[in-house]
């Protein structure tokens, strides 16, 4: 089944969601160990009204597809895009 779905209203869904994943990952882990976080993967669901989510949460009973963002720590001398 097709479905179209308002370009703005799924770009405002996306602003939120990562708005939301920065207050997730706004925490200072410089180190665990001996190792160095240098890398964090989130999978998120995007239902057919245009709704981003974590992968795996809420209960939603629409068809889905998704999407994986991969945030990596920017180099000291690396300037951002």
């Amino acid at each position: 089944m097709e479905r179209t779905v308002d370009v703005t209203q799924v770009r405002a869904n996306f602003e939120r969601f990562l708005q939301n994943l920065k207050e997730i990952i706004n925490v200072e882990v410089p180190h665990v160990g001996t190792f160095v976080l240098d890398e964090v993967s989130f999978s998120a669901e995007i239902s057919v009204s245009g709704d981003f989510k974590l992968l795996g949460v809420g209960t939603g009973i629409d068809a889905q597809g998704g999407v994986t963002f991969t945030l990596r720590q920017k180099q000291q001398n690396q300037q951002p895009q």
